[in-house]
């Protein structure tokens, strides 16, 4: 009699235990993405903007007919509410070597046409617009699209690519790039003088 009341009680025990593993399980939480690079903003008027993001999302990619580099990374999460940059090489080498980014000439001419876009490479960077992270600001130095209304990027901005193959691993820097974007819509009218400076690296396979 007692070793068939022992048996009884000790069932409930035992699925108490195992319902309080299964639990345990499911909060356990999704491993991070690997680094793939950082982004670092500063000399921002935007004070809650001057930070610096881990980039775990996105991917480098190489056009094999045009030789073209892309590289997009970006935060774990919403990607209309975190940290993003994006790299174009159009000469990129095979070779470790250093691109200075500059905004074509015909790119600030007119409104309705963004011209040649940039020379050598391009660079473009998100940054959440506040602590809440509803939505991003955007700089550039050069204008991406006709939405983004004509200035003259007058600051410096080079990609420096150290290993080019089999990964591409680089970083950049660029000085007072121009805020084009506005809390997820394209700014107008563009303020040449409100502007931000970006580091970054990145280390990604195409």
């Amino acid at each position: 009699m007692n070793q068939f009341l022992t048996s009884v009680t000790a069932a409930p025990a035992v699925l108490i235990l195992t319902a309080l593993s299964a639990c345990s399980d499911d909060k356990k939480s999704v491993p991070e993405a690997p680094l793939l690079g950082t982004l670092t903003v500063s000399e921002s008027k935007n004070t809650s903007e001057n930070a610096k993001f881990e980039l775990r999302n996105g991917a480098c990619t190489k056009n094999a007919d045009t030789g073209k580099v892309t590289v997009n990374l970006s935060q774990q999460g919403d990607a209309n509410k975190t940290a993003q940059i994006a790299v174009s090489i159009k000469d990129f080498q095979s070779t470790a070597k250093t691109y200075t980014c500059k905004q074509a000439t015909d790119n600030s001419k007119t409104a309705d046409s963004v011209g040649g876009k940039y020379d050598s490479c391009a660079i473009e960077f998100k940054v959440p617009a506040n602590a809440a992270a509803a939505s991003v600001n955007t700089y550039a130095m050069h204008r991406s699209e006709v939405a983004v209304k004509p200035f003259a990027y007058a600051g410096e901005c080079t990609a420096q690519v150290t290993t080019a193959t089999p990964n591409i691993v680089g970083k950049i820097s660029c000085k007072a790039m121009v805020q084009t974007g506005l809390e997820g819509a394209a700014r107008n009218p563009v303020d040449a003088g409100v502007t931000a400076t970006v580091t970054a690296d990145f280390n990604c396979t195409p």
